[in-house]
């Protein structure tokens, strides 16, 4: 799981579409209207991003792809 704030003015997002490239089965959240720290800056919406990637079960071969850019509000 990479999360990524959009408006991350230290590291840009297309360094996380890097990663999300080099990390096989991983999947990119950019969350709107956060910089650099969004487990500081939007702590609510980054733990429940997490607790529902870590309450997935499976391999990500075997669900649905993991591939592909989701939006927090």
């Amino acid at each position: 799981l990479i999360i990524w704030g959009e408006n991350d003015s230290v590291i840009p997002v297309r360094d996380a579409n890097e990663f999300e490239r080099l990390i096989p089965d991983s999947r990119k959240v950019v969350m709107k209207a956060t910089g650099h720290v969004p487990m500081a800056e939007r702590p609510s919406t980054f733990n429940e991003l997490v607790l529902d990637f870590l309450a997935e079960t499976g391999r990500a071969a075997e669900g649905e792809t993991a591939r592909g850019e989701s939006q927090a509000a």
